[in-house]
């Protein structure tokens, strides 16, 4: 079974990394234009739904992760969280 992120995945490709720098062809640019329509804002999104759960509370821990202390119990995860390191890295960005 495809998933929505396997057909974005798929469209991309058809317009990522030309290595001879050529201009796309129609059926190429048609991907493009259906990917900045439909693609950007279905994985904007995404991203905006999961960066709502991780969140920074008063003790500057996240509010969606757990870690196990040396003791078995649980606690919250220093803030930014693994997830949220993860997309500012994937966008080129740097927690402030």
């Amino acid at each position: 079974m495809s998933s929505q992120l396997d057909a974005i995945k798929a469209r991309a490709a058809v317009v990522a990394g030309k290595p001879d720098n050529r201009e796309p062809t129609e059926k190429e640019f048609d991907a493009l234009i259906d990917g900045a329509v439909h693609d950007v804002p279905t994985l904007v999104a995404a991203l905006e739904a999961v960066l709502e759960l991780h969140q920074r509370n008063m003790y500057d821990e996240c509010i969606e992760c757990l870690s196990t202390d040396e003791y078995g119990e649980a606690t919250n995860v220093d803030y930014p969280c693994p997830t949220v390191t993860a997309i500012q890295s994937a966008l080129g960005e740097v927690e402030k």
